[in-house]
């Protein structure tokens, strides 16, 4: 992978958030050891977006690499996939349409991370713009907006905190590695209009059960420009719902790194294939799980098939699940 981070500005009907996010973007104040390049990903918009991107593109006479790529399947999750298998660095940023990176954002998430192998996704601080005043609730419901500190210091994020999405700095041969290993995402985040949540946390409890750090710096700011129409009572309403929908998910993934770290410890790997047929007999209906595992021995895949019974509203589903515990190689 070529040295250098990429900044990854996925769409949906974005003409009207898009001119000043690509204006903080080609801003950047990055020197010129470090190569960078903007990828925007346009998922299946129906306005102008494009034509407002390449406008923006031409009125500051970007001289970076600057590519809009087309993925037709809707959804967030989908998107960023697409922009990971185009990235030609060896770094990643999620760059949400509505998010306005500080002048050396690019430099500083590249030096932070390429200082310390061990971090997964690197995280920063979230400050809320919009163009009214923000409601009495906001500061108690903020957190949902993606802003504020996401960790009470600098350093690796503890106590089970995670990661949003919105700015985060990621290695692109992990997720790479994590795409092309099959597993099966349960929480599929934002399609269009819809507020589903949950695919940023399932990202971050991904990179902890391979093995790797999720850190924040507060040196990380980015502005996150909020409209009237999400600062409404119903809105903020609706997306806390999908929170709480996805905490079911979550809690299961928490359950498995529990068991991980066990694991871990005493050194048996049959302790977690025995544990996981129970951990997945939840009221939780799931239709596939595929948790990846770290490599605790080199060259070691182990595949098993275990038939499992969900219990959903009284109902019993059954279901057959197949669970890829793959060692990653030692590229990771």
């Amino acid at each position: 992978m070529v040295r250098g981070i990429s900044v990854i500005v996925c769409c949906f009907n974005s003409e009207q958030r898009l001119p000043d996010t690509i204006k903080h973007l080609i801003q950047q104040e990055v020197v010129h050891s470090i190569s960078w390049e903007i990828i925007l990903i346009n998922n299946n918009s129906t306005d102008n977006t494009v034509d407002i991107a390449n406008q923006i593109r031409n009125q500051y006479d970007c001289t970076i690499s600057f590519r809009i790529i087309d993925e037709s399947q809707q959804g967030l999750s989908y998107a960023r996939k697409k922009g990971v298998y185009a990235a030609q660095y060896q770094y990643i940023i999620f760059c949400d349409d509505d998010n306005w990176l500080a002048p050396n954002y690019v430099q500083q998430a590249f030096e932070i991370i390429d200082q310390n192998p061990r971090i997964g996704m690197l995280g920063g601080r979230g400050i809320p713009v919009s163009e009214i005043e923000l409601p009495e609730w906001f500061e108690e419901k903020k957190i949902g907006y993606a802003v504020g500190t996401q960790s009470l210091h600098n350093g690796e994020v503890e106590n089970d905190g995670l990661l949003w999405g919105a700015g985060v700095v990621l290695r692109t041969n992990i997720m790479l590695k994590i795409y092309d290993s099959n597993i099966q995402s349960l929480l599929i985040g934002r399609s269009g209009n819809q507020l589903s949540s949950g695919d940023d946390s399932e990202l971050a409890v991904w990179h902890i059960i391979l093995g790797f750090k999720l850190w924040y710096d507060d040196r990380l700011i980015f502005s996150h420009f909020i409209s009237k129409e999400r600062l409404t009572e119903q809105y903020v309403t609706n997306l806390f719902k999908g929170f709480e929908q996805s905490n079911r998910i979550m809690a299961l993934y928490f359950r498995i790194i529990e068991y991980q770290k066990s694991v871990r410890q005493t050194g048996k790997l049959i302790i977690l294939v025995k544990s996981l047929s129970k951990i997945l007999l939840t009221k939780v209906h799931i239709v596939d799980f595929f948790p990846a595992f770290p490599r605790l021995k080199e060259n070691i895949q182990l595949t098993f098939n275990s038939r499992i019974v969900f219990s959903e509203n009284l109902a019993l589903v059954q279901r057959t699940v197949v669970n890829r515990l793959k060692y990653l190689s030692q590229s990771i």
